[in-house]
């Protein structure tokens, strides 16, 4: 056991007397193949028609920031970080009818959030495969309803409808860029194992689970006419692209870590 205590520190201290600190924030698209919330879209959209001045979207995607810090080793030949954050992002659609009237959908997605790194380095250019772990992941559709001076008005699928899917896996690419003080990232990742996939997205008004519409509805014709409906479950889940600019601290350069030290003569 003591061996392989001194074997785990004498490799962390030099892995840390190599890395160095990484300062980050990005930019990231998701794109989603929400099934069941284009299936709301279509019959919501079919039962307005006539109504309509502009159809409702399907939230087929989101776009948000994410913020982050982390450790990163450069070596000769290969390289490898770790890092950990905080992202968000939403999609706000909007269906507009002719009277001046609209129905707002506001998706917002969130969690924290660590990624792990490895592969080859050449001069300044980085090719790593990525494995990430999303914690606490949060998912939220806002909807409401406002008149013609966008004052809000009572309707029943207003609310706040939330899914907490606690957890979930993803793998990917990241191709980096690596110029003191700077590192710059393009990351393709894509989730391979989703905690509490059907999950159903509900609203926690007393009111609204009295009335039997907590949950926000995959078919608004089955909602309207008070139907047993089964409700959105957690499905958006899909490819995501990530660039993430990150100012480095470095700890030690990679040249010192061989350098032998001689007398002078």
């Amino acid at each position: 056991m003591r061996k392989c205590s001194l074997i785990l520190f004498l490799f962390v201290s030099q892995l840390q007397a190599q890395h160095m600190l990484t300062l980050g924030t990005g930019l990231s698209v998701a794109f989603y193949d929400a099934e069941g919330m284009q299936r709301f879209t279509d019959t919501y959209n079919f039962m307005n028609q006539e109504n309509l001045q502009s159809l409702q979207k399907n939230v087929n995607g989101s776009e948000g920031l994410r913020f982050e810090t982390g450790y990163r080793y450069i070596g000769d030949r290969r390289n490898l970080g770790a890092v950990a954050g905080f992202q968000f992002s939403n999609r706000r659609n909007k269906a507009a009818f002719n009277n001046g009237e609209s129905r707002d959908l506001n998706f917002e997605r969130s969690s924290f959030y660590t990624e792990f790194e490895y592969g080859r380095y050449w001069n300044i250019l980085l090719v790593n495969g990525l494995l990430g772990f999303n914690f606490k992941r949060e998912l939220t559709i806002e909807s409401s309803y406002f008149d013609g001076n966008n004052q809000p008005l009572t309707r029943r699928l207003n609310g706040t409808y939330k899914n907490d899917s606690a957890f979930s896996i993803d793998t990917g690419i990241a191709i980096g860029y690596f110029r003191t003080p700077f590192h710059l990232s393009l990351k393709v990742t894509y989730p391979v194992y989703v905690a509490s996939r059907s999950k159903i997205f509900r609203d926690a008004n007393p009111e609204k689970i009295t009335d039997g519409t907590d949950k926000f509805p995959d078919d608004f014709f089955k909602f309207f006419d008070r139907e047993t409906y089964e409700g959105l479950s957690n499905e958006f889940n899909g490819l995501k692209v990530v660039f993430t600019l990150a100012y480095t601290i470095q700890l030690s350069k990679p040249e010192e870590s061989g350098k032998v030290k001689g007398k002078k003569k």
